[in-house]
């Protein structure tokens, strides 16, 4: 699974991927930065989740967060779109956010053998 929501109104990015799952607010998110991964007949909604996997987008309900506080459930698919080449344009969405890609799992069995073996990773 490879998949990254952001709601621009709440100023939330939902992140749900292998080794790396969670939601955090960055004001500093801004829709017209992310314009070339969204359709325009999707320009007048704030609330998107990109599958990378699946090459697809989707358009979530509208919600409003309480106290900045959002989590994956949040994110609701009102509207489902193929986005044929999605995934080869991960890496450029990942640079978008000033963000690398990291999966923990894979961190621990390089810097934590002993630990990732006690868990079995």
């Amino acid at each position: 699974m490879k998949r990254l929501s952001i709601d621009f109104d709440n100023h939330c990015l939902c992140i749900m991927m292998p080794g790396q799952e969670g939601t955090q607010i960055i004001s500093e998110l801004k829709k017209e930065d992310f314009e070339s991964f969204i359709p325009k007949k999707f320009s007048d909604k704030s609330s998107f989740t990109w599958d990378f996997e699946a090459e697809s987008i989707s358009v979530n309900q509208p919600y409003k967060a309480i106290d900045n506080f959002m989590t994956k459930e949040c994110f609701v698919p009102e509207d489902v779109e193929p986005m044929p080449k999605l995934g080869k344009r991960f890496n450029e969405f990942i640079k978008l956010l000033n963000m690398e890609p990291v999966n923990l799992a894979d961190e621990i069995r390089k810097d934590m053998p002993e630990i990732a073996k006690l868990f079995g990773l």
